[in-house]
């Protein structure tokens, strides 16, 4: 094995993304439940099943159960998320001994947190500037990301591993298709948006590109993840 710290690095961050979707899932189910549930308690008032409720009645033990169930799902979801964070801080660590990449994205990533914690402090007494502290954080999470797939091609190359070096290449270029679709939309939104009379036409083109920024923005993270577990097979050689 010629790169141990990078196999270290890159097998840690690979399973830091898989803990990220875990973390979604489980909030895309708290939100199902929790859909059913307001859909369930409204029929169950239009029929006027909850006249005479009360602490014992069957749907206030249902509508416990849910808050319980969801409650426990999100605070899965939130430890699950913490980990995944630290994990792909250490996984960067690793990686940084063997590639200097990684020692940029490190700095990114612990940038972005710093970013993020300010934000979250101030949100409640100056919104516009915690909206700008979380989107200084999203945009170094973006570079890192950059910086990551920079430094498993260089490792490729060094290797002499042209197909996990260009498939690095090339989810670069998708993720950098990404962002300047956002831009683009936003942009676009921004003039249009100062013209009363394209109100409209802004609000459709503005939508119309971040579908497809979403669409794209999928595609590369699961093209990110084929990276990953590639880079991972290649440095465990």
């Amino acid at each position: 094995m010629k790169y141990p710290n990078a196999f270290k690095g890159v097998s840690r961050i690979y399973s830091a993304e898989l803990l990220k979707i875990l973390a979604e899932v489980l909030s895309i189910v708290v939100v199902i439940i929790v859909a059913v549930a307001a859909v369930g308690l409204g029929g169950s008032v239009e029929n006027g099943a909850l006249d005479n409720f009360n602490p014992d009645n069957a749907n206030a033990a249902a509508i416990g159960g849910t808050t319980i169930i969801t409650l426990l799902l999100s605070i899965a979801a939130g430890v699950i998320s913490i980990i995944a964070f630290i994990l792909n801080i250490v996984g960067v660590s690793n990686a940084s001994k063997d590639e200097d990449k990684f020692k940029s994205a490190l700095v990114l990533l612990l940038f972005g947190l710093i970013f993020s914690s300010v934000g979250s402090i101030i949100a409640s007494w100056n919104q516009p500037l915690s909206t700008a502290f979380t989107t200084a954080r999203d945009v170094c999470e973006a570079i890192s990301i950059f910086m990551i797939l920079d430094g498993i091609r260089n490792l490729a190359d060094n290797i002499g591993d042209t197909s996990t070096s260009s498939l690095a290449q090339k989810t670069i270029k998708i993720i950098i298709g990404v962002y300047a679709i956002i831009i683009l939309a936003e942009i676009i939104g921004l003039i249009l948006g100062l013209i009363p009379a394209a109100a409209t036409a802004a609000a459709v083109i503005v939508s119309v590109l971040g579908i497809i920024a979403s669409v794209l923005d999928i595609i590369a993270y699961f093209i990110y993840l084929r990276t990953l577990a590639k880079a991972k097979k290649m440095l465990a050689a």
